[in-house]
């Protein structure tokens, strides 16, 4: 069976146990109507090709493919700090033989980060081995 028959099934199968049972999954509360979280908005904005993510609980920033930095804005707690994107590639090549080649700018490279939409964005790799 490949993967997408296994989705397929899979997700028929949870469709028809909620049919068959007749009930729908109670919150952890107790109450029989499930509680609806008022939407949390998140956004994105590239500056200078770093992007800037923010969410409802966590704010973090991705320059050159790396994070470099990652906040609870509950707690004020920083998970990633002080990362040198000059040093860990974002993407590297693997091949056969175990050699990894980074994809980043050190050959005449580019790594470019573009925002597709307010929740999307792309970070788009050229370099000479890839």
């Amino acid at each position: 069976m490949d993967r997408r028959d296994f989705l397929k099934m899979a997700g028929s199968t949870a469709v028809a146990g909620s049919v068959v049972s007749g009930q729908a999954a109670v919150p952890p509360n107790g109450t029989s109507t499930p509680e609806i979280a008022p939407p949390q908005k998140a956004s994105i904005r590239v500056t200078d090709n770093i992007l800037h993510i923010d969410t409802a609980t966590q704010t973090a920033v991705m320059e050159k493919g790396v994070f470099t930095s990652l906040k609870s804005k509950q707690t004020g707690d920083v998970f990633i700090r002080e990362v040198d994107v000059t040093s860990c590639p974002a993407l590297q090549l693997l091949y056969r033989g175990g050699q990894t080649v980074p994809v980043d700018e050190s050959k005449f490279g580019t790594i470019e980060t573009h925002a597709l939409s307010e929740h999307r964005a792309e970070v788009v790799f050229h370099s000479w081995d890839a």
